[in-house]
């Protein structure tokens, strides 16, 4: 699968003109596609209620909390959902060694010990 960066995205989305999406590849479209269609399955993580002047009034877990919540200070008012990003992945550092390749010290047994921890999601 193709990795889109923040700043390809940002070109991606800034292109003016079918000139330049000669630049664009495959791999990048399909990511796309499989980006926008997740973000359509996605559920609220919950709503806001939203005060006539914009700012949001309270957070609720549930799309029922938010319309009684709503109904009972103001009608007017909106109700938005709002969603969690996923986490970033986890970053595991590489696997320590002496400048020979060899693992000798007990720092570089401890490093590893802990990166293999680490790569096993703390399974024991």
């Amino acid at each position: 699968m193709t990795t889109i960066t923040k700043e390809r995205l940002q070109w991606l989305a800034n292109i003016s003109g079918r000139d330049d999406i000669d630049d664009i590849d495959g791999g990048e479209i399909r990511e796309l596609a499989l980006i926008a269609l997740a973000s359509l399955d996605a559920e609220p993580a919950g709503y806001h209620v939203i005060k006539e002047c914009g700012k949001v009034g309270c957070s609720v877990a549930t799309l029922e909390e938010a319309e009684k919540t709503r109904d009972f200070w103001n009608k007017k008012w909106t109700i938005r959902p709002y969603f969690y990003s996923a986490a970033p992945a986890p970053v595991v550092p590489e696997e320590k060694c002496d400048d020979d390749g060899n693992t000798t010290s007990e720092f570089d047994h401890g490093w590893n010990a802990c990166r293999a921890t680490m790569l096993n999601g703390a399974k024991s």
